[in-house]
Parts: C-alpha cells; sequence; structure tokens
C-alpha cells in the first residue's frame, strides 16, 4: 500500500507542523497542516521523486463562523500523484486575517484558485503574482 508508506515518509518529515493524525486509504492520503511548514512541503511534494506531486487539482476554503472550532477557516489542497493514483489532501488551518502562503511558484495553476478563494472568503496568499 504505497499511501500508507507516503504518508508514514509526510509525518516523519513534517512531524512538527502536523497538526492531526494523517488518514490513509487505498489511494488517498488527508492531514491537518500547520501554515508555517508550508512552503517546503510544497516544494518537496513537487520536487521529491518518492513523492512526485506533480498535478494541483483544487484549493479552496471552509468558513466556520459560528462554530465552536478553534479557527475561522480551513484552506484544501488537493495533489494527485499520477504515476501511483494517490491523492493528497491537505488541510490548513487559519483565523481571521490569517495569511497563507502561495503555490504558485511550485504549481502555476494556483494563481486562479488562490484569487477564487480571496474573492470568496477574504484569504490572502501572499507571493501571489
Amino acid at each position: 500500500m504505497i499511501s500508507l508508506l507516503l504518508s508514514y515518509i509526510l509525518s516523519l518529515n513534517f512531524k512538527n507542523y502536523l497538526l492531526s493524525s494523517i488518514f490513509c486509504s487505498n489511494t488517498s492520503i488527508l492531514c491537518t497542516v500547520d501554515k508555517k511548514g508550508l512552503s517546503n512541503l510544497f516544494i518537496l511534494l513537487k520536487k521529491s521523486n518518492f513523492f512526485n506531486f506533480k498535478s494541483l487539482v483544487d484549493i479552496y476554503g471552509m468558513d466556520f463562523l459560528g462554530r465552536s472550532v478553534n479557527y475561522r477557516f480551513l484552506v484544501y489542497y488537493i495533489f494527485y500523484n499520477r504515476d501511483n493514483g494517490i491523492t493528497l489532501t491537505l488541510k490548513v488551518p487559519l483565523n481571521y486575517n490569517d495569511m497563507i502562503i502561495s503555490v504558485v511558484s511550485q504549481y502555476n495553476s494556483a494563481s486562479w484558485l488562490e484569487r477564487e478563494v480571496f474573492d470568496m472568503y477574504g484569504i490572502f496568499f501572499y507571493k501571489n503574482n
């Protein structure tokens, strides 16, 4: 089960930035990460031959206004590895007025997706063109 191995290596490399345990199935990985580790994580996901997540499928947000959680927003990143069919979903919790680093330097398709999240939720992605 390649997704289990990928999730294990991910947890070893980013244990300081993982905010929850990693959920893993045959073809998908889901984890919650701190925004502080995103820059290095994005580079590793795309550039590492081991992870090889070359495709950014989507970025979207969720607003938790009025709910009893420790954050206001969740930003979701969905990546796809074409070689083995694994989907990786990263959840990043943010509070009101938090900024998050843009992934445009690694994935060009993120430019429009990040602007849409900004338009819908006011989440600012710094270093977006």
